[in-house]
């Protein structure tokens, strides 16, 4: 199934002859037309985050309800020419298998995410031979926002894959051995001989929002030192 937040013609309309200054000064513009009104500090801290998400590779907006934090990164990838997967977190997370997907026993096949599908086209080098209308991805970039994320305990769903994040840094992706230890493995079933694995390149971005009152989780430690947290 191809996951609908890749589309090839979504963003063909895009202009590439502006400097990062300028882009960001005409999104900050853009956001005043139409009604949208966040501090320069905030638009300005929130882009400065992602660039540097090899060092902290998850972005998080915290704060109370309705203050527009699942607005921005949607603005912010709609206006960059940035695909963006938005994703819901549900309370009963408590394992990678939720935000990828996991095997069915009854049907005996592994049921995928949209996360999934879309991390698959990302990685041409595990993936040689998937379908020729998706190489154009490796030029592209795509936002994840978990939306309201500490509505789980983030560390059961979402350390696992930090830490790889994290070491990805260190590994030489082209190099096999080392590649596998920054990849993430799918639960594709007991038959499978070789487990499902993906890299997850420097152009696919995680970002997450999360309400701060008694109805949510607190940040673990383990989490806020892999965080840029605004």
């Amino acid at each position: 199934i191809q996951p609908t937040c890749l589309s090839k013609e979504q963003f063909l309309d895009k202009a590439k002859d502006m400097n990062e200054e300028t882009y960001l000064e005409n999104f900050k513009d853009r956001l005043r037309q139409e009604k949208y009104y966040f501090s320069e500090r905030i638009i300005d801290a929130f882009h400065t985050s992602l660039k540097c998400h090899d060092i902290n590779p998850l972005t998080v907006l915290a704060g109370v309800s309705g203050t527009g934090k699942s607005l921005l990164p949607v603005k912010y990838a709609e206006f960059m020419g940035i695909h963006s997967l938005e994703i819901a977190v549900q309370p009963r997370w408590d394992s990678p298998h939720d935000m990828f997907g996991f095997y069915n026993y009854l049907e005996k096949k592994f049921k995928a995410t949209e996360l999934s599908r879309a991390l698959i086209r990302f990685d041409s080098y595990n993936f040689p031979d998937q379908e020729a209308n998706y190489n154009w991805v490796k030029d592209h970039m795509l936002i994840v926002l978990l939306d309201e994320m500490n509505l789980a305990r983030i560390e059961y769903y979402f350390s696992e894959i930090l830490s790889k994040l994290e070491f990805r840094r260190v590994v030489c992706e082209e190099n096999k051995p080392q590649r596998v230890k920054a990849e993430i493995e799918f639960d594709t079933g007991p038959n499978i001989k070789e487990p499902l694995r993906v890299w997850i390149p420097g152009n696919v971005l995680f970002v997450g929002t999360m309400n701060e009152d008694e109805t949510t989780q607190a940040l673990s430690e383990k989490v806020l030192d892999r965080a840029n947290v605004l």
